[in-house]
């Protein structure tokens, strides 16, 4: 009859929207599976391969060993905030090949921090780079030894980036390697550790160094105690995760709020062609809409958003 054949156009679109529900609720636990895989890594301090052949990169927590002569790049992006001022340390176990270390916006993607707009860099002669011109000053090679260190020493307000080589015990003094380290939309809204290397050197990034007596004044903070971005704990759930970003389940609700509308409306409101089309127009752009939210979230999250940057999103 005709009243079966309207009644079964509202069931085929009740059809589609719980397909589209399933799909955009698949999509939100995979992303947030994915994202908390990372987030729980970062939590533990596990450095990150940038850029280079992963394979020759031996990446434990907080050390790694960058085999061959072609460039890794290897960095700590769940580190640091904006507006502080921070303080590492890297130790040098194999002074093998080469070595730049420093420190690098959320906007850098090469391999080798010094060469861009986006990063600084001391190699290991001691030389200064930053978009790939050599500076004026040198820190010399001592600190590239077995058991050297090179302290480095950032204040993000002033933009001032200091350098010491070997420890303060030893009477070693602080360098002013770079000014105008400073985030913003060039650089990008982050600045974090960053290291490239190759030919079997091998250093430890001490992000938890203790600062009394090494950095330079009071007011600077080690890098993990600096940081207040978004982790995730080891063994929650991939629901709970995405309540603390703020994603779910809100972003479901704002479907089930079209999907109950649709299935409020009376089976001969169907029956207009133009009406119906509108209906799956609705639902198809509520999801797609949804499911690109997640996206900007998890890209957010990723390249270091903090809780507070995520609520407007």
């Amino acid at each position: 009859t005709t009243e079966e054949l309207l009644a079964r156009r509202k069931v085929l679109h009740q059809a589609m929207a719980k397909n589209l529900r399933e799909e955009l609720q698949h999509s939100t636990e995979s992303q947030a599976e994915k994202l908390m895989v990372l987030l729980v890594s970062r939590a533990a301090g596990q450095l990150e391969v940038f850029s280079g052949d992963e394979s020759k990169a031996d990446v434990n927590v907080n050390s790694f060993k960058l085999g061959g002569w072609d460039w890794v790049c290897v960095g700590a992006p769940q580190s640091t905030l904006y507006d502080v001022a921070v303080y590492y340390e890297i130790e040098v176990s194999n002074p093998q090949g080469n070595l730049w270390t420093g420190f690098a916006g959320t906007c850098f993607s090469g391999n080798c921090p010094g060469t861009d707009e986006h990063s600084w860099a001391i190699e290991e002669y001691g030389f200064q780079y930053h978009r790939g011109k050599l500076g004026n000053k040198g820190l010399g090679r001592s600190w590239f030894q077995s058991g050297g260190v090179l302290c480095l020493a950032l204040d993000m307000k002033a933009g001032r980036l200091l350098a010491r080589s070997g420890r303060a015990a030893a009477g070693n003094q602080w360098l002013e390697a770079f000014t105008g380290v400073i985030p913003g939309e060039e650089v990008g809204p982050l600045i974090f550790p960053v290291v490239a290397g190759n030919g079997g050197v091998e250093v430890r990034l001490i992000l938890d160094a203790a600062t009394t007596g090494e950095a330079p004044t009071a007011a600077y903070r080690s890098i993990s105690a600096a940081t207040s971005l978004v982790f995730a704990s080891q063994g929650e759930s991939e629901a709970n995760f995405l309540d603390r970003l703020g994603v779910s389940p809100r972003a479901l609700m704002e479907f089930d709020e079209v999907q109950h509308k649709h299935a409020a409306m009376k089976g001969e409101d169907y029956n207009n062609d133009h009406k119906y089309k509108e209906l799956m127009i609705e639902a198809v752009e509520c999801k797609v809409g949804i499911a690109a939210k997640l996206k900007a979230v998890a890209t957010l999250v990723r390249e270091g958003a903090r809780q507070e940057q995520l609520a407007g999103v």
